[in-house]
């Protein structure tokens, strides 16, 4: 084989090695990034409220100045966790992601309970969940992260939001 045949497998081969270790890794160390400036106020297995969004304050990636967030850093090593929210008009969405920043759950308030609230438990992939009176979700590992994102439609709505966000759960099962 000529050198430069050599060189030019060697690249080739590095190239697709290093594409595949970044495409690989990229998602996990920047969930990782967020989980631990979101997990480091409040810790995990409860949620943090951010402010609502403006040009000073970005708490999410992109976030919406109409929207409000709270945010829920999940381990689930020790057992599942559960989380529920009180809808709002006129939209509440929860979302689950896990470790990798795969969104594993999506649901918003047309599909809430009748008591008007969304309920999902958490767990690891394998785990029994016996009595589930809620959708249940399975994480690839131990790690994720719960986002309820709800609309505002006014300055003097937001206040009854902040009130509603509060009562919200995030929480390990049976607490």
């Amino acid at each position: 084989m000529k050198p430069w045949m050599k060189w030019t497998l060697t690249v080739l081969i590095g190239a697709v090695l290093v594409h595949v270790a970044a495409t690989w890794a990229l998602p996990r160390v920047i969930m990782d990034v967020a989980m631990t400036r979101i997990g480091g106020e409040v810790g995990t297995n409860q949620f943090s409220h951010a402010a609502r969004a403006s040009h000073e304050f970005k708490a999410v990636v992109r976030p919406s100045p109409d929207l409000n967030y709270s945010i829920c850093v999940l381990d689930v090593g020790a057992g599942p966790v559960r989380i529920e929210a009180p809808v709002s008009t006129p939209y509440t969405s929860i979302s689950v992601f896990a470790a990798n920043t795969d969104n594993v759950f999506a649901k918003n308030d047309k599909d809430a309970a009748a008591d008007g609230t969304v309920s999902v438990i958490v767990a690891r992939e394998g785990t029994e969940i016996a009595d589930a009176r809620a959708d249940v979700v399975y994480l690839p590992g131990d790690k994720g992260l719960a986002l309820v994102r709800r609309v505002i439609t006014s300055d003097a709505q937001n206040a009854e939001l902040n009130a509603m966000r509060e009562s919200s759960i995030c929480a390990p099962l049976g607490s």
